[in-house]
């Protein structure tokens, strides 16, 4: 299970609102996958990329702050036209790109929506993804989307260091560092 948000917001505070009540509705709840921005508005493309991508970071950035691992949908058109590619680079990516035998798209991605179609268990018509990541591995180790904070990795049998180095997330903040056997 994953979660995605329809942005609305046209300023960046508009977007940090947004995002406390996504975080909200997420709260209490555990999400195998990624909880996606998903940015459609043509009024948020008028505003050009440096302004889409000032939302974007906004939103992501105050939704992995809270403790989620966080990723965009985006279509060929605004990933490539109104994306920064530091932001590309540095979420998940979710990719829209519907009917064709492979993406066109240039960047890396984790999951590929591919078409409209049928699935057991849905009535009607339902979108179709592929999903190339194992998203609900990396998620539960580290700790996000409502799993707890991760544990300390175990060292190896026998090991004879006297230092490991361990990273964890702390209500939202991330650290990382050493620690010295005693």
């Amino acid at each position: 299970v994953g979660a995605y948000w329809y942005l609305d917001a046209l300023t960046v505070d508009d977007a940090k609102k947004e995002a406390d009540a996504f975080i909200q509705r997420l709260s209490g709840k555990q999400f195998e996958y990624p909880v996606f921005l998903d940015l459609e508005n043509e009024a948020q493309f008028r505003l050009g990329k440096e302004k889409v991508s000032a939302l974007i970071r906004a939103f992501l950035e105050r939704v992995e702050q809270a403790g989620y691992w966080v990723g965009l949908y985006g279509n060929l058109s605004s990933l490539t036209q109104f994306t920064d590619d530091d932001i590309k680079k540095r979420y998940s990516i979710w990719l829209a790109q519907w009917d064709v035998s492979k993406p066109t798209y240039n960047g890396a991605y984790g999951i590929w929506q591919y078409s409209v179609g049928k699935a057991d268990g849905i009535t009607g018509a339902c979108d179709l993804d592929y999903c190339y990541v194992d998203y609900p591995t990396q998620i539960k180790a580290k700790g996000l989307n409502g799993f707890g904070t991760p544990k300390p990795p175990k060292p190896p049998e026998n090991d004879q260091t006297d230092e490991i180095t361990v990273e964890m997330t702390v209500n939202g903040a991330k650290y990382k560092g050493t620690l010295k056997k005693v």
